[in-house]
């Protein structure tokens, strides 16, 4: 009890607020993978058992239920049977991989922005719906698996 009152006086303080910004963010994470055609939807309906190999590339942008999201930590895996979708460490929280078929995207096109060229994926299914942006890197492994227009 001794080492307890040497202790300054706003140490509590700080303690409260770093488990109340990883409380909260537990709760948004769970709460953004459960809505109905989010990320959870697509994991239910397609789960990935391993992780395939390939290159990995990040998610500039992303979309779920009509929420634009930055794509932190969401990377794919272009392969055979489908897009491989998985999350970073610090985001994998709630969000199983999930291994979407090829009959699952209705468009890819390239965009045009600020910082240059990009691809724009879009995806629909019994699952849900979303779109993703991703880098024009993708673009030689895109061409082995899916015929651009």
């Amino acid at each position: 009890m001794h080492i307890l009152a040497q202790l300054p006086s706003n140490v509590w303080v700080i303690v409260v607020t770093v488990f109340g910004v990883a409380y909260l963010w537990a709760l948004v994470t769970l709460a953004g993978a459960q809505v109905k055609g989010g990320w959870g939807s697509f994991a239910k309906h397609y789960p990935a058992q391993t992780r395939p190999i390939g290159s990995a590339y990040r998610v500039s942008s992303c979309r779920f239920c009509n929420v634009y999201s930055r794509g932190r930590g969401i990377r794919v895996i272009f392969t055979d049977t489908g897009i491989y979708f998985y999350m970073t460490f610090f985001y994998r929280l709630a969000h199983p991989s999930f291994l979407l078929p090829w009959e699952s995207v209705k468009r890819i096109e390239k965009g045009y922005g600020f910082l240059g060229e990009y691809y724009i994926m879009e995806i629909k299914d019994a699952a849900g719906a979303f779109r993703l942006d991703l880098p024009k890197t993708i673009e030689y492994d895109l061409s082995r698996y899916y015929k651009l227009a």
